[in-house]
């Protein structure tokens, strides 16, 4: 028997057994915040978040939800450390127009919040527990990597509610200086609430900022996300949309891009009737990254969703955009679009598209494209002969293909955004 090793040695065509990579450092620090967690409910949350991500581990190198990030830049984030347990130290006030949370190296700073909007810790007394129960549901069954890590690891995961038929606006502030900051959100929209939503940062060059902030609409609802990446730091961002009947999710998403700057989307078109429109503008310029990660799932017939994100990249600045598209069987009637492109402005930058479909019912309209290439001669050549520059001209046409994307957005939004990505063009030569 010493020389036979056909009982031992496996198959030819075995397919290797997934391991996931759990860092024992992470993995105790992760137990430190459980143990001292002050409420059943946070303990049981931070559970099942650790479980989802301990499923998944680190992601590798073959790993697709980031063909296009870096590795090692990936791990050397995720396995940065959270901060010990602390008490929370707030300051807030209620009344006002509007809810603002300002969040501080991952606690939360200071907030507003309207008489009319209910605001909850899973780390108090007071968390409803329909609340907490479908976010520890969510929480368990995270996909998302650093999702499932911002979840367990977030120092104070909050709580929004907004009742049925209310009109009101939310802001969300992220900033800080330390090494690593998870935040967890969860906001709850009644039947026909109605909610504009700002999300922005302002970090360190060396931060890792690790958000995952969760939208759940009621039949009816809407809500209107407008994202803006810092401008440095790594960052990494996780936004999913559940849609019920006639609910409707609106998201742009702008960046400059940063050292790292990851956005995930997930969402699911539940109900008969929901409507989703995501769309992002990019210009990254120097050695800056942008990447986008979207996974949209239509599980309900008559619904509707348009992905739209355009990216101009100069200098040795990279982005991507990976966007997925599933219909179930069973959602007919469904119309999805999703249209994914680029400008390439410089010889060492580069551009990364992949659209998918993904479509399990035959009564649908679906269409998928992506694009790379340059300014377009003819339009250029166009200006020119009227009597612009160069350097005029492509700035016109950047603006104009960047502008179908922003123009989602009120005016102001749309100003703003142009402001700033237009800075972004000027730091490189784009003739």
């Amino acid at each position: 028997m010493s020389g036979d090793t056909s009982l031992t040695a496996p198959p030819a065509n075995m397919r290797a057994v997934h391991v996931p990579d759990v860092p024992e450092a992470l993995a105790a620090a992760a137990a430190a915040l459980r143990a001292a967690s002050a409420t059943p409910a946070l303990q049981a949350f931070r559970a099942a978040a650790w479980e989802a991500f301990a499923r998944l581990g680190i992601p590798g190198s073959k790993h697709e939800d980031f063909t296009y990030l870096s590795p090692a830049d990936v791990k050397a984030a995720l396995l940065r450390l959270p901060a010990a347990p602390r008490a929370a130290m707030v300051e807030g006030e209620a009344g006002g127009a509007l809810t603002t949370l300002d969040f501080t190296d991952g606690g939360l700073a200071a907030f507003t919040v309207p008489e009319n909007v209910d605001l909850h810790a899973l780390a108090g007394d007071d968390m409803p527990e329909d609340l907490a129960a479908a976010w520890t549901q969510l929480a368990a069954a995270e996909p998302d990597i650093p999702a499932a890590l911002a979840w367990s690891l977030a120092q104070q995961p909050l709580a929004l509610r907004i009742p049925a038929d209310v009109r009101t606006s939310v802001r969300l502030h992220f900033a800080g200086q330390a090494a690593r900051a998870d935040h967890a959100l969860f906001l709850r929209l009644e039947a026909n609430a109605d909610v504009d939503v700002t999300i922005e940062g302002d970090f360190g060059a060396d931060t890792f900022s690790n958000t995952a902030i969760a939208f759940s609409l009621a039949p009816g609802a809407q809500v209107r996300v407008m994202q803006a990446d810092a401008a440095s730091g790594l960052q990494m961002l996780k936004l999913r949309f559940d849609l019920d009947r006639d609910a409707r999710a609106t998201c742009l998403s702008v960046s400059t891009g940063s050292r790292l700057a990851r956005l995930a989307v997930e969402a699911g078109l539940n109900g008969p009737g929901a409507d989703l429109d995501v769309r992002g503008a990019t210009a990254v310029n120097g050695e800056n990254r942008v990447h986008r990660h979207l996974k949209i799932r239509h599980a309900a017939p008559h619904g509707t969703s348009n992905q739209l994100f355009k990216a101009v990249v100069l200098g040795s600045a990279r982005s991507s955009v990976d966007g997925t598209v599933v219909v179930d069987r069973g959602a007919q009637q469904t119309d999805a679009r999703q249209l994914l492109q680029h400008q390439l402005l410089s010889p060492d930058g580069r551009a990364d598209a992949k659209p998918r479909l993904l479509i399990h019912a035959d009564d649908v309209k679906c269409s998928h494209g992506a694009t790379v290439g340059k300014t377009d001669a003819a339009q250029r050549f166009y200006l020119e002969s009227r009597g612009l520059d160069t350097a005029t001209a492509n700035a016109l046409l950047t603006q104009a293909f960047l502008g179908e994307a922003l123009d989602v957005a009120p005016a102001n939004v749309r100003a703003a955004a142009w402001e700033t990505l237009s800075a972004a063009l000027h730091e490189g030569d784009a003739s």
